[in-house]
């Protein structure tokens, strides 16, 4: 499992003794390491939902004034990585969005060769059970997919305030330029509408 999400080994143990711990594979009726794999995409796109519904709330005024400045406060903090005062915080968000994205991107690819690789090998009759494998194969798919898109919300979110600077576009526009496979989710990035114009 550490192989196919090119993960550390202790990060994929992690997930599959979460996985074990809280009865997955009888719930799922999935194997452990489908489970895990499950888990891993779970968890990296409620952590993005969860980041996204932050800076929606910061951004609705309809909220109590107190409460939203407490919002933004951990917004600031957690989602746009902007260290304390007097502090020095080496990350940024928009750069940590673009290497996400190109890493889902990248994902995406080798995850749709992989099965384009065992459906091949199934039709040949060398490979069983391809078809109990479709569905974690789709969720897995759909569910980076969704990561990639609440990724760019964020991205977006974090350049109307002000937290990108010119080289993170000359980066960005040089992985436009790189672009040759699944741009199609770039195209979705340059269409993503803004958190003022949805409401």
């Amino acid at each position: 499992m550490a192989e196919e999400l090119d993960l550390d080994e202790l990060e994929a143990a992690r997930l599959l003794l979460d996985a074990s711990a809280e009865g997955d594979p009888e719930a799922w009726g999935r194997p452990l390491w489908e489970c895990g794999m499950l888990r891993f995409h779970q968890e990296r796109r409620f952590m993005l939902d969860c980041m996204r519904l932050l800076i929606e709330i910061v951004a609705d005024d309809e909220i109590e004034e107190t409460m939203q400045s407490a919002f933004a406060e951990l917004v600031e903090k957690v989602v746009y990585l902007v260290p304390e005062p007097g502090k020095v915080r080496n990350e940024k968000i928009v750069p940590k969005c673009t290497q996400a994205m190109q890493a889902v991107r990248q994902g995406l690819q080798s995850h749709v060769e992989r099965m384009t690789a065992k459906t091949m090998l199934a039709q040949a009759n060398l490979l069983t059970k391809v078809g109990e494998q479709q569905e974690v194969y789709e969720f897995v798919r759909v569910s980076m997919v969704e990561q990639h898109e609440l990724l760019s919300v964020i991205l977006c979110a974090a350049i109307e305030k002000r937290h990108a600077d010119v080289r993170d576009f000359k980066d960005f526009l040089a992985i436009l330029k790189r672009a040759d496979k699944y741009d199609h989710l770039l195209g979705k990035l340059l269409h993503v509408p803004t958190l003022e114009s949805e409401g």
